[in-house]
Formats: C-alpha cells, structure tokens, sequence
C-alpha cells in the first residue's frame, strides 16, 4: 500500500496442514466462547480490503 512503512518479519510459524487446521479450529472455538459471553466482535467492512501479500514479493519455497 502505498506510503504505508512496510514491517520487518521477526519471526515466522511452519506448521503442516494438519496442525493449521487444528490451530483453525481452537480459534473458532475460542472466539464463539468470547462472542457468546461477551458479545459479537464488530468487523470493519475496509479492513477486509487489506491485500494479504501487502505488497511484498511473492515468496518461493
């Protein structure tokens, strides 16, 4: 995004597909705890439009 500081990565997580679906599902679990607790959790309609890449090179394996 134009004239946005790009952030330096200072680390990063490797997990196989298996484990990032786990990682998915405690998440969810989680968050529906909190939602049904607390209330829902309000979602800003722009910050869906946030590429995910951030404008970075596309990265090789």
């Amino acid at each position: 995004m134009p004239g946005v500081p790009k952030g330096r990565v200072k680390s990063r997580i490797v997990m196989t597909p298996e484990h990032a679906k786990k990682l998915m599902r405690a998440l969810n679990d989680n968050l529906s705890k909190y939602e049904n607790g607390i209330g829902n959790i309000r979602e800003d309609n722009h910050v869906n439009n946030i590429p995910l890449n951030f404008g970075g090179p596309d990265t090789q394996a």
